[in-house]
């Protein structure tokens, strides 16, 4: 029994016959030749596919510089006219011109008080720039203290040459009116000036004066 077991045994690990070892390779050369095409055709098919895709951007490359060469010629050029083509037009502001002042007078400033009615001395004659003989009449209205109206007159340096004052029909609150003939005397023709004021009541001084440049001419 032990025999036949071994014997049997034996049989099992006995090497197959030399038909079924060709056959064997017959069919493994045949899967591997099969596997061989298939990865060729699947290279293939990877190399068209790539074909494809760089034909598509070629294409694409083309169609766009097709399209963008028209614009890039109809694009206006920085000094052509047709720049201002669908443009709004633009109006440039008018410059303004400078004005030139008026020359300034050198003559003596006058105090508020000369600028009008409203002042509290007003200088109605002589009038600025007149050409005056003694005795020269100083007229006007003023509204000052006690309504005494001061007058000075000055030559062309400054020296007083004639003092005086006057009453106006009303003061301290009221306006009235004033006039005074003022001599006064000069060797040559020459530039003065007539000054009405008001003497100020608190410490003497000559307050709201009035200043009219005037042309002297000696008395006959």
């Amino acid at each position: 029994m032990t025999e036949d077991r071994l014997m049997d045994r034996l049989a099992r690990l006995d090497p197959a016959p030399p038909e079924r070892i060709a056959a064997a390779s017959r069919d493994a050369d045949e899967i591997r030749r099969a596997i061989e095409a298939e990865e060729i055709d699947e290279l293939a098919i990877h190399r068209r596919a790539r074909r494809r895709r760089i034909a598509t951007v070629i294409v694409a490359a083309a169609v766009t510089a097709a399209l963008l060469v028209p614009l890039i010629l109809l694009l206006p050029l920085g000094d052509d006219d047709t720049s201002t083509i669908g443009t709004v037009p633009t109006t440039t502001a008018p410059t303004p011109t400078a004005t030139t002042e008026p020359t300034k007078s050198t003559e003596p400033t006058h105090s508020p008080a000369d600028h009008g009615p409203l002042g509290p001395i007003d200088v109605q004659a002589p009038t600025r720039g007149a050409v005056v003989t003694s005795p020269v009449t100083i007229s006007g209205t003023a509204d000052v203290f006690e309504a005494v109206v001061s007058v000075r007159i000055l030559d062309a340096a400054h020296n007083p040459i004639a003092d005086t004052v006057t009453m106006a029909t009303c003061g301290s609150g009221c306006r009235g009116d004033y006039s005074v003939h003022v001599p006064y005397s000069v060797d040559t023709e020459q530039r003065g000036v007539i000054l009405v004021f008001e003497v100020s009541a608190k410490d003497g001084s000559m307050i709201n004066i009035v200043r009219i440049p005037v042309t002297l001419v000696p008395g006959t």
